[in-house]
């Protein structure tokens, strides 16, 4: 009769390992808590950590903080001057990656999790996740709404560029994003500081006459000046991007989210079965297997 509850446990077990967000939060509020960016927003969602990380790493490339050197492994280059419109988790993302030795900087981006995780749920407080969810969805497709209408190349990138971390909250974000750019796509300014193998010259021919070429994207010229990459090699770009993170910066996603649901939303603690007392039949026995904390278990003696 039983069988089934061990094998029922362990999957919800499992699935609570991913789940980094207080319990708390759950405890529906009123109202829309509006003002929360792309990045809290995939916190508030609990979006793929790796996912999120590469959020921050597009933010902080965007507002000029930083610069990918190299992608395998991936290493930053820092700004002289950090930029003061920087969120507290980009400030402590560029730290992380200030730290060279993969461990070390495995634990720094924990804690800044850790840390943002907290944030998110403070900002919560009193309000409703429900609805704030909804709302930060229709945000999103919003943002792919004016990536994806009729528009000339350019203004189809520009849309791109303005709605990037909105569009990656999308579960469907990598398919979506190989099915939208299909054609040339005009990379926006930062670009090459996210992606070292772009380059923003066009091919120069040799003294033999011919043209050099590489094995990596080249910008294509266009008639007003703008640079542009085959839509293929941009998405895989993009797309890349997060399976970098997963793969070099964090390791196993599964076991780095572990560690900060340990912290953040932690296992109940175990309670041990008891012996209820009997009644004038002689007493019987009852344990109660509960698949989440706070789980009421009834038991009645027999005789009755």
């Amino acid at each position: 009769m039983f069988v089934g509850m061990p094998i029922i446990s362990a999957v919800q077990t499992q699935r609570r390992k991913l789940k980094y967000l207080p319990p708390k939060i759950s405890i529906e509020g009123h109202g829309i808590k509006r003002g929360l960016t792309a990045v809290e927003a995939a916190i508030l969602m609990e979006q793929p950590l790796d996912k999120v990380m590469t959020m921050m790493l597009f933010g902080v490339i965007k507002k000029g903080a930083a610069q990918v050197v190299t992608r395998d492994p991936l290493e930053l280059s820092f700004a002289k001057e950090q930029p003061p419109e920087l969120h507290q988790y980009e400030r402590d993302f560029l730290k992380a990656f200030g730290e060279t030795k993969a461990p070390a900087r495995r634990d720094l981006l924990q804690g800044m999790t850790i840390t943002l995780v907290r944030s998110v749920s403070d900002k919560m407080k009193g309000f409703s996740r429900k609805e704030s969810v909804e709302y930060y969805k229709a945000i999103m497709e919003k943002a792919w709404t004016q990536v994806e209408a009729d528009g000339t190349p350019e203004v189809k990138s520009q849309k791109f560029d303005e709605n990037l971390e909105w569009t990656m909250l999308d579960k469907d974000y990598d398919d979506r994003t190989r099915r939208t750019f299909t054609g040339p796509v005009y990379v926006p300014m930062w670009w090459g500081g996210y992606d070292p193998t772009y380059s923003s010259r066009p091919s120069t021919p040799s003294s033999s006459g011919k043209s050099l070429t590489s094995a990596r994207p080249v910008s294509v010229p266009t008639s007003g000046g703008s640079r542009a990459l085959p839509g293929a090699d941009f998405a895989a770009s993009v797309v890349g991007g997060v399976q970098n993170f997963s793969s070099k910066v964090v390791g196993n996603v599964s076991d780095f989210t572990r560690r900060v649901t340990g912290v953040t939303n932690p296992p109940p603690k175990p309670t041990s079965s008891g012996r209820s007392g009997g009644s004038s039949s002689g007493g019987h026995s009852c344990a109660c297997a509960c698949a989440c904390a706070g789980c009421a278990c009834a038991c009645a003696g027999g005789g009755r």
